[in-house]
């Protein structure tokens, strides 16, 4: 064999070894796991009830009594404020016949006044009887009988006795207005009464002439005219 071939055999075989070696290596894949979606647990609330407020009687505690002394009073002179003195003008004086006062009614004034220190009583067509003050006229009181009262009031005693037309004759307290006692009569009782010994005398247009007791109203006795 000659020097050349088995030259050329070599150069071949190292070829082929150095290309052997330059062979790429595979790749081989790794697998990826797959993804998972797990849900993170949610806190479940729990309600725990407030333990029940336990009752304790405790018993207030008992008063202490303390008895504390009263301050002494302290005495004090407070002199009294000087009198002042005041001057009151005095009234001037009416001339005579020159009006004090007036008092109208509702209808129209018939009856003579009664007067007395302090009032004065008359009654008038508009059914009553008025105390008005003697100073000023001011009214005090009034009573509403029935009727027109045309009779004249008669003052004694304190009690003020008078008729109405609607058949009665009336006592009144004079310092109040309140009644005392009332007589029916017949007919109207437009006269006057007169006062005497505790007994009342008068007429009424039923023809009699009556005699009362001043306090009850009682009749003592009457008496019928001819008219």
């Amino acid at each position: 064999m000659s020097r050349s071939w088995i030259a050329a055999g070599i150069i071949v075989i190292i070829l082929s070894v150095a290309c052997g070696d330059q062979t790429p290596p595979t790749a081989t894949p790794t697998a990826v796991p797959p993804a998972t979606n797990t849900p993170v647990p949610v806190d479940t609330p729990t309600s725990v009830p407030a333990p029940a407020p336990t009752a304790t009687n405790t018993p207030a505690p008992a008063p202490t009594a303390t008895n504390t002394p009263a301050p002494a009073p302290t005495a004090t002179n407070t002199p009294a404020p000087a009198p002042t003195a005041t001057r009151t003008a005095a009234p001037t004086q009416a001339e005579p016949g020159s009006l004090l006062w007036s008092y109208e009614t509702a209808s129209n004034v018939v009856s003579s006044p009664a007067v007395s220190d302090s009032a004065v009583y008359a009654g008038s067509r508009d059914n009553s009887v008025y105390a008005l003050d003697a100073s000023d006229g001011s009214p005090v009181w009034s009573y509403e009988t029935g009727s027109d009262v045309v009779s004249s009031p008669t003052l004694s005693d304190g009690i003020l006795y008078f008729g109405s037309n609607d058949n009665h004759v009336y006592a009144l307290q004079a310092a109040t207005g309140e009644l005392f006692w009332r007589y029916e009569t017949g007919d109207w009782v437009a006269s006057s009464p007169v006062v005497s010994d505790g007994v009342v005398y008068v007429g009424s247009f039923d023809n009699s002439l009556y005699a009362l007791d001043a306090t009850t109203g009682e009749v003592v006795w009457s008496y019928e005219t001819g008219a």
